[in-house]
């Protein structure tokens, strides 16, 4: 009787341990991949930065020899007219060979002793590795932490003439960091290869100048010589054990660090094996309590038939008896209470006709008859049962078998109903593979925006100087015969950078990753009003702090859709927005005055299973959001949704002008 119990358990502890160990490796495995992802993102941003600032200032250093110091004053401000294109730009300096600054856009600094920075002295030695020279951190003179990047300039016959350096806006760090999305202990982080940390997320200023050069997991990665290093280990900075990934900046001196804390990223997977562990406790004390039983009940039946039908009276769970005809023997007021008959109803009654359902009757009835007389019973199944009213039911089932003089001549089985529970397991199934495609879906979106932009835009720009650069050195003459071509060629450029900055809206709007919601609407409805010539208002007095990232999405995206609605199908000429918050709820509507709909002929027609309804209806779902579709008081169609607000630890501007 013990046997079983025996057996099994072990082997199914040592099938969840394997499955334990198999799921930590797979959410390692994708939270390093999810990592390496950002990294690249990262890297692809600072290395198109790197190669700009070279290109400008080779150009500068290549220039400045030959500008007599009588024109200094115009070339600085052809220099401040280029540095427009490059707002990431802090200042642009250029140094004679003595280290003072002799032209600079940001006229302070002119006179300015930079013999001592690290930035000149390597191009002055010519210890620098490359062309550009990106200096460790240092204090500039406007008390911020930053780095030095320069190039020589050199005369005809090689002597050095001084440096051309520029600083950038730490600001320009942090845009490219938070796109990583560091939250609660999540770090990301630009670094040098000495260790120095130009930026990091989160606590810029607090970390600024440090260095991890000490840190395990930085030494790892100078000891890998591979261009991407992963692992866990612990920061030297705040001593939080973190799964990381470095990887460097193209051919440079940089790298940048994104690590999350190992707790974070193995929190689901400890959750699971709590949880199997109490399935399998649970399990277990069934098994063992439904093997006591069995072993109870058949001493109880030696010892006396009044004790066991008080014994089976009161058991929690279905316990039916069917002898060797099929007929029922047993039937408790648990099996009362599960199939809706009275037990003088069943006893004495043929239980496969009474509580198999018609299609399963032939195979049920014929696995019993051969298997029983033998003693085959399987010990356990699930199988559906007929309730008197008609429902089915599914029950997990253990069978024993009573024997006479070693012949089966009955089979008692311990049901237990398990409906509910499959049903549940089914929704939160479907559930979860929707949201992870929705997930997927906003992920790729965010990705293709910021390819789009990152890949096009420098190069656009780069574009657009060189233009102006050519025009400038032609003769009044060619200029006056080219201006109509040059005139159209700078419109067809500033028309493409719209174009691609449209489209990088209509995927995924940056204002949502670092402003929030309400702002992110507001871009988004002057975007569309531009475009199609709606009028389209947002009123936002939604809350002052960040929401939940899935939250603010999903509420985006729905409010979208129903923009994209409006402009298409309503005839509206316009659209209001509006976002507040009611006590604890964040509430979402968007009202046109367009020619509105008819309920009854809407469900008729399909439209409210529509492609667009139905994406607006299950993203409110997704957040627990109650969704409604109604008429105007004034004409036109109102989407609202109200949802119970659920905040981030980011603070967000209430409104795109206040940022």
């Amino acid at each position: 009787m013990w046997t079983i119990p025996a057996v099994i358990l072990p082997i199914v502890a040592a099938t969840l341990a394997w499955f334990a160990y198999d799921e930590r490796n797979y959410a390692l495995d994708q939270e390093y991949r999810f990592l390496e992802a950002h990294a690249r993102i990262a890297e692809g941003r600072m290395a198109g930065l790197l190669r700009n600032i070279e290109q400008l200032l080779t150009r500068v250093a290549e220039e400045r020899p030959a500008v007599p110091a009588a024109r200094l004053a115009d070339y600085e401000a052809v220099l401040a007219e280029r540095m427009a294109d490059f707002p990431e730009l802090k200042v642009l300096a250029v140094t004679d060979a003595e280290g003072r600054v002799r032209i600079t856009v940001n006229p302070p600094l002119k006179g300015f002793d930079a013999s001592g920075r690290e930035y000149f002295r390597a191009q002055r030695d010519g210890t620098s590795s490359g062309r550009l020279f990106i200096s460790r951190p240092f204090k500039t003179p406007y008390g911020e932490t930053n780095a030095g990047f320069s190039v020589p300039m050199r005369g005809p016959q090689g002597e050095f003439l001084g440096v051309v350096a520029v600083g950038i806006q730490p600001a320009y760090f942090g845009e490219v960091l938070t796109e990583l999305k560091p939250a609660g202990q999540s770090v990301a982080a630009l670094l040098n290869t000495h260790g120095d940390i130009l930026y990091r997320l989160p606590d810029p200023e607090k970390h600024a100048g440090a260095s991890v050069a000490k840190g395990a997991p930085f030494r790892a990665f100078m000891r890998s010589d591979k261009r991407t290093s992963r692992g866990i280990g612990r920061a030297s900075v705040d001593g939080v054990e973190r799964i990381y990934v470095h990887r460097q900046i193209g051919d440079s001196t940089l790298a940048v660090a994104v690590a999350r804390p190992l707790d974070e990223v193995l929190a689901e997977w400890r959750r699971n094996v709590a949880v199997r562990l109490l399935v399998f406790a649970g399990a277990a004390a069934i098994i063992i309590v439904l093997a006591a039983i069995a072993h109870r009940r058949h001493r109880e039946m030696l010892e006396g038939k009044a004790f066991a039908e008080q014994l089976i009276d009161t058991a929690s769970i279905m316990l039916v008896g069917i002898d060797n005809r099929g007929r029922v023997t047993i039937f408790n007021e648990a099996a009362e209470r599960v199939t809706g008959y009275r037990r003088d109803e069943v006893l004495g009654c043929d239980w496969f006709l009474l509580a198999v359902p018609r299609e399963r009757y032939p195979q049920v009835w014929e696995m019993f008859r051969t298997c029983q007389p033998a003693g085959k019973i399987p010990r356990t199944f699930e199988n559906p049962i007929l309730t008197k009213s008609g429902e089915e039911r599914l029950i997990s089932w253990q069978n024993s078998e009573v024997r006479e003089h070693g012949v089966a001549v009955a089979t008692i089985s311990f049901g237990l109903d398990i409906t509910e529970q499959k049903q549940m397991e089914e929704i939160r199934r479907n559930e979860e593979v929707s949201r992870r495609l929705v997930a997927l879906q906003e992920e790729e979106r965010r990705r293709l925006a910021v390819e789009l932009h990152d890949r096009t835009s420098p190069n656009l720009s780069a574009l657009r100087m060189n233009l102006s650069s050519l025009t400038a050195a032609l003769s009044e003459e060619a200029a006056d015969k080219l201006a109509a071509l040059q005139e159209d060629t700078a419109a067809l450029l500033t028309d493409t950078i719209e174009s691609i900055r449209d489209v990088s809206t209509d995927f995924r709007p940056p204002l949502l990753d670092y402003a929030g919601l309400g702002s992110a609407l507001e871009g988004y409805a002057r975007h569309l009003g531009r475009r199609t010539g709606i009028d389209v208002r947002v009123a936002n007095t939604g809350p002052t702090s960040r929401l939940d990232p899935d939250l603010e999405t999903n509420l985006f995206r729905i409010a979208q859709e129903a923009m994209i609605n409006s402009a298409k199908h309503s005839q509206a000429q316009s659209v209001n927005v509006t976002l507040a918050q009611r006590s604890d709820a964040i509430e979402l509507a968007v009202c046109d005055d367009g020619i509105g709909f008819d309920p009854a002929v809407a469900s008729q027609s399909g439209y409210d299973a529509g492609y667009g309804l139905t994406a607006m209806r299950k993203r409110a779902e997704f957040i627990g959001a109650d969704f409604r579709l109604e008429n105007g008081l004034d004409g036109g169609m109102c989407i609202r949704v109200s949802v119970a607000a659920r905040g981030s630890a980011v603070a967000a501007p209430r409104s795109l002008t206040e940022t």
